[in-house]
């Protein structure tokens, strides 16, 4: 190999390569391994468990926000989440039998990868890209080894846009928080079947002059369906699922009315028959110190070309009595959860054969 093909193969290997409107993170950048002991077929007729959970940082606890000042300032810390909420997680993903897993909130690639190997007995595949996130939490996607397929995962961290905020024109920012990783899945003959794409939206903590930061959460909702639809068009209406933290309630917030409308994506609540009730799709709490507690749904798996088994939103239950816990009323009860999200679930199946 001469010096510029070497200096062309590292490059690609730090940077990723530039490809289209994604960047293509090179295998040899991820931990994954193709061999698994027990592959499944997969057909026409298959379905696929998917989950997805805002894991409210999956093995440390890196800080938060406080009031300081009259300002939000985060204070950091270093410490690890408790071990029992860890086990908890994975306790959930293992009794579901998820066979795709969207996790948010992953302090770090060794961190999904530890959580994989000591928590999961090493049967997924890790698809971790990083982000933009200066906290270092980030998106996850897990696939589980049985299924028999190939991957290429792209990243969309470094697209870039102008800062849609009120008072900031001009100032250039990434187009998303974290990432909006995307793992395209291929058969063994390298032919695409379909897309999983994973989302954490803005949080809606104040920003400048953007009260609970709609105006870049806007924005992120429509840069997504914007890649999204360049996805479309560059691999025929391929079927895909995109899940994740969208940060706002997906039932009501306006920043989220062309999502509901189902043109692009549609929601799996909504297309399971019958449709999962509004007051059941409550997937977190909120509970304001002094103030009235707020439920929302902030978790979503989209699909398109995709049919929808069953969807739900997964309660917790208590680990004594088996028995499904009431949602929390306050702080404290949260606190008793490994998580102030709830993980969704979908069981889905392709429309259309493309094997």
């Amino acid at each position: 190999m001469n010096r510029i093909l070497l200096f062309l193969y590292l490059f690609a290997v730090i940077q990723g390569v530039a490809f289209g409107f994604h960047e293509v993170i090179p295998n040899c950048y991820l931990y994954f391994s193709p061999k698994y002991r027990q592959q499944v077929e997969f057909t026409a007729d298959s379905e696929l468990r998917v989950l997805s959970y805002n894991t409210l940082n999956l093995r440390r606890q890196i800080g938060q926000y406080v009031d300081k000042n009259g300002k939000r300032v985060f204070k950091k810390v270093n410490e690890a989440k408790p071990e029992w909420q860890t086990k908890w997680i994975a306790n959930i993903i293992k009794r579901e039998n998820a066979d795709i897993v969207f996790l948010q909130e992953v302090e770090g690639r060794q961190v999904a990868y530890d959580f994989n190997r000591i928590y999961l007995n090493n049967e997924y595949q890790i698809f971790y890209t990083g982000g933009n996130d200066p906290r270092g939490i980030n998106i996850a996607i897990l696939v589980h080894k049985r299924l028999p397929f190939d991957y290429e995962i792209h990243s969309h961290r470094k697209l870039k846009m102008k800062d849609p905020t009120p008072g900031k024109d001009g100032e250039e920012v990434g187009f998303f928080s974290r990432d909006f990783p995307v793992v395209l899945v291929k058969n063994k003959k390298e032919d695409p079947l379909f897309l999983l794409g994973g989302v954490h939206l803005k949080s809606q903590r104040q920003r400048g002059a953007d009260p609970n930061s709609y105006h870049l959460r806007d924005a992120q909702v429509k840069n997504t369906l914007k890649i999204v639809g360049d996805y479309i068009d560059e691999y025929n209406n391929i079927p895909m699922l995109i899940a994740g933290d969208f940060n706002a309630d997906l039932r009501a917030a306006p920043e989220f009315n062309v999502l509901r409308k189902g043109r692009i994506l549609k929601d799996s609540f909504e297309s399971v028959k019958p449709p999962v009730e509004k007051n059941q799709r409550i997937t977190h709490s909120f509970h304001p110190r002094g103030g009235t507690t707020n439920y929302n749904q902030l978790d979503g798996i989209f699909h398109r070309n995709m049919e929808v088994k069953e969807a739900k939103v997964l309660r917790y239950k208590d680990p004594e009595t088996g028995q499904e816990r009431p949602l929390p009323r306050t702080w404290k009860q949260r606190e008793k959860n490994p998580s102030d999200h709830f993980p969704i679930m979908s069981v889905v199946k392709l429309k259309r054969n493309q094997q």
